[in-house]
């Protein structure tokens, strides 16, 4: 359902007119039919990525990409480009033998729009320039809250550093504080403090320029303290210590040098919490489910 709506989207956006025209062909016994569109699709993608207008006539394109699936060993890529009374290459060779065939579109396409970017550089006839590429590096500050099935709603702010790895994967180290809206409780209040951390993965799932939709798996940690005001004639209390969740969810980003900005949406499970007792009842804690709202900007480079 992803790569259709992917395709889709990239047939109805038009190709820059300083991009260099490509035919994609696709071949070799080892092509299974029941792959062939997801190949052709993420191939496709990634060479819009890159810089390169994909179209049918193989003799009006400037460059022509192909895929040669044999029936055994490593696949084949190639890159050509007419220069004068011949043809210059860059090909390269694949091995998918260690790929689950649920990762042999995406692998081929990424693969190629490696290929296809050293071909802007190396071969003549194409365009001398690259197109914009996402950051690599990214640091800012964001506005996070957090919601607990326990009681507890936390808000504070963070700073972050993100690095991407590769084109579609990214990685963010995030640290900071929240301070809790105040709970009732039979004796009084309870408010809270926390410093926390946090560590997030990011695979983009589509990508259209500037802009990118991803998914978000990481874990949270931190300390917390929650401390009790109480109503005489009872007594404060506090109670203190670690706070760590899995969550996973959506991002919505845009980037571009110089600027970062994204939304995201998690949910999560706690993994260790702390609640407050109040007599032999728990008013409130950083327990059961926690849904996050996070919104970020920053420098990227």
């Amino acid at each position: 359902m992803l790569v259709t709506v992917v395709a889709v989207m990239l047939a109805q956006a038009p190709c820059d007119p300083e991009w260099p025209t490509l035919a994609l062909k696709l071949g070799g016994p080892g092509l299974l039919p029941s792959i062939a569109a997801a190949v052709r699709d993420e191939s496709l993608f990634e060479a819009r990525q890159v810089g390169f207008c994909p179209i049918d006539d193989v003799k009006t394109a400037k460059a022509t990409a192909l895929v040669d699936w044999p029936e055994t060993g490593a696949l084949s890529l190639t890159v050509s480009v007419p220069s004068g009374q011949s043809v210059r290459q860059l090909q390269r060779a694949l091995d998918l033998s260690a790929v689950p065939p649920d990762g042999y579109a995406l692998t081929i396409g990424s693969s190629l729009g490696e290929l296809l970017r050293e071909a802007r550089r190396e071969l003549p006839g194409l365009a001398p320039t690259e197109p914009e590429v996402a950051p690599s590096w990214g640091v800012g500050a964001q506005l996070a809250g957090e919601a607990f099935t326990g009681g507890q709603l936390h808000g504070g702010v963070d700073v972050f550093a993100r690095h991407r790895f590769g084109s579609r994967f990214h990685l963010q180290l995030e640290a900071g504080f929240r301070s809790a809206v105040p709970s009732e409780a039979p004796s009084g209040r309870v408010n809270a403090l926390a410093i926390v951390g946090a560590l997030h993965g990011v695979f983009d799932l589509l990508q259209l320029g500037r802009f990118a939709i991803g998914a978000v798996a990481g874990a949270r940690f931190g300390w917390i303290r929650l401390e009790g005001t109480p109503r005489a004639p009872a007594t404060g209390a506090t109670a203190t210590g670690w706070l760590s969740t899995v969550r996973a969810g959506a991002e919505l980003r845009w980037a571009t040098r110089p600027v970062l900005f994204f939304a995201r949406l998690t949910a999560g499970a706690p993994l260790a919490g702390v609640a407050a007792i109040d007599g032999d009842r728990r008013v409130t804690g950083t327990t059961g489910f926690e849904g996050g709202l996070t919104v970020g900007a920053g420098g990227a480079w």
